[in-house]
């Protein structure tokens, strides 16, 4: 696990976009994604980073939707499977 902190008003630029719910993709922001997924409040703070490799077929997509959760709206995005 990697360590990190997300300042007080990470969550201020709604151009810091977000993929997905609970598997967020990788480009998505770091500090924005944890607060959707409730790790750290809208008032920034300490938070832990999990990179999971999940290795797909090239050939299906699997669609993984987004949500609003915790003031931060995410995008849904399509994964090889």
């Amino acid at each position: 696990m990697i360590p990190g902190f997300c300042p007080k008003a990470c969550n201020n630029n709604p151009d810091n976009m977000v993929y997905g719910s609970k598997q967020y993709k990788l480009s998505s922001n770091i500090c924005r994604s944890a607060i959707h997924s409730g790790v750290i409040e809208e008032s920034g703070g300490p938070f832990y980073l999990n990179i999971d490799f999940l290795m797909y077929k090239k050939d299906v997509l699997e669609k993984t939707d987004g949500s609003d959760n915790s003031g931060v709206t995410s995008s849904d995005f399509f994964i090889s499977k």
